[in-house]
């Protein structure tokens, strides 16, 4: 009996430490129920939220590509300010000296050239070369652009001296350029590359 009752006090403490079955139960019942309520108000905010992370994944990549394509306008618009100062240049030489420019030197005396020079074993867009500078006494009739994406080349035909700045991709925009010297007229063009040959613009 002195052993019976210490081991009886021990079993009552250790069933009152921890939750009965029941309880357990009960609580298990009650926090389904919440969840069964509170999952279609929580559905919503969490729909929203997902729907607002697309939008934003959506308007960032159309942003990527719109500010892609702002950048190669941009260099189009600086490309064909250049062609336009080479055109002005040349139509200085010819009221000067009644010649047009034989070379990127030639128009070096009255606007700023710059670019890569190019030979003619050299590839074009090639950028793992280095980038030879044009001098203010460069022979060169056409070079790469500044900023490497064009060939610009120049050439006179009868009283029409021409500047074309060429995009070495396909399907990308370009520039054309002419000065007559009949008529004095400076015009510039924007024309699309594609794999047909290069129209020449006439003033």
């Amino acid at each position: 009996m002195r052993n019976y009752l210490p081991i009886k006090k021990r079993l009552f403490n250790k069933n009152q430490s921890g939750f009965s079955l029941v309880e357990i139960i009960f609580v298990l019942t009650i926090s389904s129920l919440i969840l069964l309520i509170a999952l279609p108000i929580l559905e919503i905010p969490v729909g929203k939220s997902i729907d607002r992370i697309k939008n934003y994944s959506k308007i960032g990549f159309d942003s990527l590509r719109d500010s892609a394509d702002v950048s190669k306008e941009f260099r189009l618009l600086h490309e064909r300010l250049n062609i336009r100062s080479y055109l002005y240049a040349a139509k200085i030489l010819y009221m000067s000296d009644s010649i047009y420019p034989k070379s990127a030197g030639d128009l070096q005396r009255f606007t700023k050239v710059s670019g890569c020079y190019l030979t003619q074993k050299q590839k074009r867009n090639d950028r793992n070369r280095n980038c030879r500078k044009l001098g203010n006494n460069s022979t060169a009739t056409s070079w790469e652009s500044k900023n490497r994406n064009y060939w610009v080349r120049m050439y006179s035909e009868d009283e029409v001296f021409n500047i074309q700045s060429i995009p070495f991709m396909d399907d990308e925009k370009g520039v054309l350029g002419c000065f007559n010297s009949e008529t004095g007229i400076v015009d510039t063009k924007i024309f699309k590359k594609e794999k047909a040959k290069i129209r020449i613009l006439r003033c």
